[in-house]
């Protein structure tokens, strides 16, 4: 993800362009604090003349009403007038106990 941040200001920077102001991002929970926050020091120190605010939360907040510039999601863009970029695969496993599953069946663990 770094290196998607980088690619990024570098082409603004070689177009002459330094990089200033405040980048608004939003984030969930469980990545951001993984992924995000720890490489935010070294993207902001390269990046001196821009400020990020991040908004962690996993609710799927409206870029627009927000004032956001990039959201990170997971799942299916909703909006088909944003420009999204796959930066992450997200695979998940579903585990339930065999005297659970005994007890409450195999789809009850997707009903809750």
């Amino acid at each position: 993800m770094l290196e998607e941040l980088e690619a990024l200001t570098s082409g603004l920077e070689r177009a002459g362009r330094e990089i200033t102001g405040t980048l608004r991002v939003t984030v969930p929970v469980a990545f951001g604090r993984l992924y995000v926050s720890p490489l935010l020091p070294r993207f902001l120190a390269r990046q001196p003349g821009l400020a990020v605010q991040m908004t962690v939360a996993d609710e799927m907040l409206d870029l627009t009403r927000e004032g956001l510039n990039l959201a990170i999601r997971v799942g299916a863009l909703e909006d088909s007038s944003f420009v999204s970029r796959r930066i992450a695969s997200n695979e998940r496993v579903l585990c339930a106990s065999p005297r659970y599953l005994r007890r409450h069946g195999p789809t009850a663990a997707f009903m809750r």
